[in-house]
């Protein structure tokens, strides 16, 4: 009779621990919905591969307000542990992300998902929603990039080329770099 009220007791502490896990994740996104609509002024980050990371721990550094579009659950860990405003999902499939990022009140959108073919889907979306937004987007070649100025993406990045220009000055004037780095 004592097995049977031990295992009565422990089967209603598993369930008050899985209704109490269900009441907390519902607050957390409640929250964060509430974040996200009352946001203004702010940056839509599109990807959290490894430039999107540097991307938004930047304007985190800076406090510029921003919110993060991920269709990654282990990438959007990174939202998570820093506090940051996200949403779950693939902006080149789902265009309502944007609206619901409030793309109408941004100031600027970035672009850092790892397919050309996705950035300039995401970029089309975001140029019909609101063209006056402006665009900075990352391409992986320069077909892509030419392509993206075409559809009207205000700045274009090429992250290899960046790198490969960055090192060898870090190379041939290494002095310069570090004044410059400084003065960043």
């Amino acid at each position: 009779a004592t097995a049977i009220g031990i295992s009565a007791v422990l089967a209603m502490l598993a369930y008050i621990a899985s209704f109490n896990d269900i009441f907390t994740k519902e607050i957390k996104r409640r929250r964060m919905k509430h974040r996200i609509d009352t946001i203004k002024d702010h940056y839509i980050v599109c990807g959290l591969g490894r430039v999107g990371k540097q991307v938004a721990k930047e304007l985190a550094n800076e406090g510029e307000p921003f919110v993060v579009i991920e269709k990654d659950d282990a990438k959007l860990k990174l939202a998570k542990d820093n506090n940051w405003a996200y949403l779950v999902g693939d902006v080149a499939l789902d265009e309502t992300l944007l609206e619901k990022s409030h793309i109408n009140t941004a100031k600027a959108i970035i672009i850092a998902v790892g397919t050309d073919a996705d950035v300039i889907f995401m970029a089309i979306s975001a140029r019909a929603l609101r063209p006056d937004i402006f665009i900075v987007a990352r391409a992986s070649s320069i077909e892509a990039a030419d392509k993206l100025s075409k559809i009207g993406v205000n700045r274009v990045a090429l992250p290899y080329q960046i790198g490969g220009y960055h090192m060898a000055t870090m190379a041939l004037r290494p002095m310069v770099v570090d004044f410059l780095d400084l003065l960043i």
